[in-house]
Parts: structure tokens; sequence; C-alpha cells
């Protein structure tokens, strides 16, 4: 028999079930199961590459951050009768979402400070690590701090929503979600730029741009459901299952992603073969494809 759950709004302002929450359980653990695969790739992929010693950083710890995040997935089912548990995992859990939207970032500017500035990123590589992780320790200790997460009424330990909260909602995930696919658009918005200069082809800056779409994919449906949720009214639940589902992919997808860059670097050196009297267009196509060589 189902039996409604009001205090248990799991994401959003849609009651639901306590049947409903395990079905969102389980297809979140088929998610977290793809993403989980995913981090692994890119994190054994790192070592089997030839690219530099500041490329593999980048993508080891992005990997890391998407793998912090799908091994929180896989304690959505256990039943807590801790908070001070369910807190340690929501800040996890949190510090890998934000670690993996700031190394987005920092993958973005590298290309951007590459092919536009012809800079070498070994110069920036510390300044990434202390960015990406300084910024995931403070969203994953703003989670702990505003009770994000707490335990249902059914033992799970998940976010309970309500419009009091959708501050916190903000503040948590929303804003540096935003703010990274903004400045990621924006970074591969000049990249592809500069590489329709030197005569790219059209496939490879619609490969460009695969990666700021990944935050769009992932983010996207989270932010329009909370935002007609709080303004509107609840939505049908199959909305939650699949903008939960998509918030959780992002390890997926960016495994997908960085795949792409070993055909990325291939036509990036066929165009670029095109200007080798431009010195800073030489040194920016090597080193784009050193990036890309990581997968």
């Amino acid at each position: 028999m189902e039996t409604s759950l009001e205090p248990a709004i799991i994401h959003s302002l849609t009651l639901i079930t306590e049947d409903q929450i395990e079905t969102l359980i389980r297809y979140d653990i088929v998610v977290g199961i793809l993403s989980f695969v995913g981090s692994l790739f890119n994190l054994v992929f790192v070592f089997l590459t030839k690219s530099g010693k500041e490329i593999k950083t980048m993508v080891f710890c992005l990997g890391l951050m998407d793998l912090l995040v799908s091994i929180t997935i896989f304690y959505l089912p256990v039943k807590f009768t801790s908070n001070f548990w369910c807190q340690v995992v929501s800040f996890i859990r949190h510090f890998g979402f934000s670690g993996s939207f700031l190394w987005t970032d920092c993958f973005a500017y590298a290309l951007y400070s590459l092919v536009v500035k012809g800079r070498d990123i070994g110069q920036y590589i510390k300044s990434y690590i202390a960015i990406a992780t300084t910024g995931a320790f403070l969203n994953g200790s703003l989670a702990v701090l505003r009770a994000y997460t707490q335990i249902s009424p059914t033992g799970h330990c998940m976010h309970l929503g309500s419009k009091s909260d959708f501050l916190t909602k903000l503040l948590v995930n929303d804003i540096l979600g935003v703010a990274s696919f903004v400045f990621c658009i924006l970074c591969y918005i000049s990249v592809v730029k500069r590489l329709r200069v030197l005569g790219s082809p059209a496939k490879l800056n619609l490969t460009m741009l695969a990666y700021p779409l990944i935050l769009l994919l992932c983010l996207g449906p989270k932010l329009i459901r909370e935002v007609i949720e709080q303004f509107g009214g609840p939505l049908p639940i199959g909305f939650l299952y699949i903008s939960n589902m998509l918030f959780a992919s992002q390890g997926f997808w960016n495994a997908l992603a960085y795949g792409l860059s070993s055909n990325l670097v291939k036509m990036c050196r066929k165009n670029g073969s095109k200007q080798k009297e431009n010195t800073s267009s030489d040194v920016s196509y090597m080193s784009l494809k050193s990036i890309a060589n990581q997968a």
C-alpha cells in the first residue's frame, strides 16, 4: 500500500510516496553505476596516455570528483540513524559535484589560454588545483552548514525540499552550476572563433561545444524544475526522475566527452599545419594536442 509521505520530498516540492522514493533510488543507482564506470575510465586511461603531467592532473582530478559523487549515490538505499554520517556523505557528494564543475571550468580555461593566448598551462596548474579544491571544500561545507541533506522519514539521507529552502538550493549547487556553464561557454566560444580564423571545419567547432553542453544537460532540467515548483506548482513525478538522474550523470557524460578529445586533436593538427608561420598558433596547437591526447 502506498502511503503519502508529505515530509519526504526529495530535491523537489512534489509530494511522493514511499514506493516512488524507492523507484527514484533505483534509477539513481543505475546512473551511479554508469558514472562510476565512466569516472574509473578517466582515472585509469590517464595513466595509459602519453600526455603531459599537467593534463593528466586535470583529467585525473575531474575523474576523481565524479567518482566521489557516484560513490555517494550508492549510499542512497542505506537507512541512516546518525545525522553525523549523513552529513559526511552530504559533504563528499557536494564536494564532488562542485569540484567537477570547477575542473570543467579549468579545462575550458586551459584550452582558451592555449588556443587564444598561446600560453603554456604549466604555469597555471597549481592555481587550478587551489581554486578547484578550495571551491569544492566551501561548497561541501555550505551543504553541511545549511543542512541541505537530512535523514528523511524513510531513513534515507537525502534533500528534503521546501519553498523556504530555495535559497539553500541556489547557494549549494545552482549558482555555481550556472556560473560554470556561462564561464565554459564563453571560453569555448572564444576558442571556436580562433579555430575558425585558422580554417577549422564545422565538425571541430561542434565537438568543442560538447563540453559546456554537458553542464547544460545535467543542470538545466534541475533548475527548470526548481523554478517551476517554487513559483508555480508541483510537476509530474517523471520530471523529478529525469532531472534527478541527469544531475547525477555528469561523470558518465564527462567520460564520453573527454574521449572525444583525440578526434578533436587530429582535426586541430590538420588545421594548425596550415598556419605554421604563425608562431603563437603553433604553440597553441602543440599544447592542444597534449590536452586532447589524454583520452
